[in-house]
């Protein structure tokens, strides 16, 4: 019997030191007020959304908001969508000098909300937020980076609907609030604005192992991790024509291997991608890996 073993869950990690602030990615809401700076998106007076939307799973932000909530404060770090408004939404909202855990369900602008205790050793440094949502419960996390998160509220009362909703980031202050990464976890459903950017599937049986990846035409994907590859100039310290490739999940870099040529004598070049071998065409030529493939798609 050939059983089939696959995983429906979805992920995806927003590097800004990688990515930047890409337009792909995240929608700056009205004129400035959110930049790309030292590998962060930082927003001063601004707000934004991230493009890809998903639902069900585990949203991680690592966040710096620089001084404890005080009079005149207003951010919200969380789940939000414009078009629904307090509808199906959950977020930290910091107003003045209170901040709340809320939570708002498809048919109601009534929130459920938890007010917290303001954690000194949160202020001005990387803190991890975390948000899981499950079918009957919303829960929030918040600690020190490096150290665990603990939960500060749990909603159980006012839950959003299965509907797919975007990341949300907005600070009135003028002031830096720093996002250093916002990562999707285990989630139902992730779906991309643009599917150029990152979309995959994948499934494994007893006898094969097959995946395939849709990109722009101008990256190249690790497949250990499937982490965008970033190009480098490593290589071209031994060989000054060659091109590398930075993987920054593994913090490695994988080389250019050798440069063939087809029937047609166009070169193809060779490059070995976490531990298989693979030519820029996209196809894997590594026999333990013979029927697995990476397909490019022009954007």
């Amino acid at each position: 019997m050939d059983t089939q073993l696959s995983s429906e869950r979805k992920y995806f990690f927003y590097d800004p030191t990688s990515y930047g602030l890409n337009d792909d990615v995240i929608q700056i809401i009205g004129s400035g007020g959110v930049t790309a700076v030292g590998g962060k998106l930082r927003v001063n007076n601004g707000k934004f959304n991230t493009l890809f939307q998903f639902f069900h799973g585990k949203l991680q932000m690592k966040v710096t908001i620089p001084t404890a909530p005080t009079a005149g404060d207003s951010r919200i770090i969380g789940v939000y969508s414009r078009a629904w408004g307090n509808r199906n939404a959950y977020y930290i909202y910091i107003n003045g000098s209170n901040i709340h855990a809320r939570t708002y369900s498809e048919r109601s602008a009534v929130a459920e909300s938890t007010a917290l205790m303001w954690d000194s050793s949160w202020t001005n440094t990387p803190i991890m937020i975390e948000f899981i949502q499950r079918i009957d419960r919303v829960e929030f996390w918040i600690g020190k980076l490096n150290e665990a998160t603990r939960r500060v509220a749990v909603h159980c009362t006012t839950i959003p609907a299965l509907t797919l909703m975007p990341v949300y980031v907005s600070n009135s202050n003028a002031d830096n609030m720093d996002v250093h990464f916002i990562n999707i976890k285990d989630a139902r459903k992730l779906v991309m604005a643009n599917p150029g950017f990152y979309t995959s599937t994948s499934s494994t049986s007893s006898s094969t192992s097959s995946s395939t990846y849709l990109l722009k035409s101008d990256v190249v994907v690790c497949v250990d991790c499937k982490m965008l590859l970033l190009e480098c100039d490593a290589y071209k310290v031994v060989k000054p024509y060659g091109v590398s490739y930075y993987c920054p999940a593994h913090q490695k870099i994988y080389d250019q291997l050798s440069c063939e040529y087809d029937d047609k004598n166009n070169a193809v070049e060779k490059y070995f991608l976490g531990g298989v071998q693979i030519n820029k065409k996209g196809k894997i030529i590594d026999e333990r890996f013979k029927e697995s493939k990476i397909n490019k798609e022009r954007a």
